[in-house]
């Protein structure tokens, strides 16, 4: 196996405890500015959280107005009937094919194919 290597900002490590100063939006924001990639794990407890919304929009607006257009992100679908409960802003992005979805098998050759073609959308946008 080939091991592959990426810098992350989680939001429980990173966004959840501001640097002196600084509030949630703007550490929201700079991680957006600085990321290559953004994944979001789509559940319906996200579609539900305003934060999880405001990270959303705004690697929304840091592709189009920022970025030419350019897509960062992807989106991880844990469960297909989260489809039903989104947005029509996200329902844009799932139509284009940018999410990959979990599988429902907990087989561990499907897991293994999820990751690997997780860790290949990643790269592929490096």
């Amino acid at each position: 196996m080939i091991s592959r290597k990426f810098n992350m900002c989680l939001q429980t490590k990173t966004l959840d405890c501001p640097k002196s100063g600084v509030d949630i939006a703007e550490n929201i924001t700079n991680a957006i500015h600085n990321s290559r990639q953004i994944v979001f794990v789509i559940t319906p407890a996200f579609l539900k959280s305003y934060w999880c919304m405001f990270e959303l929009n705004m690697a929304r607006m840091e592709s189009i107005y920022t970025r030419g257009g350019e897509n960062i992100m992807l989106l991880v679908l844990l469960d297909n009937d989260v489809i039903k409960e989104m947005p029509r802003s996200l329902l844009d992005i799932v139509e284009s094919k940018s999410y990959l979805e979990y599988p429902d098998d907990d087989s561990l050759s499907c897991s293994s194919v999820f990751w690997e073609n997780l860790v290949d959308a990643i790269q592929d946008k490096d």
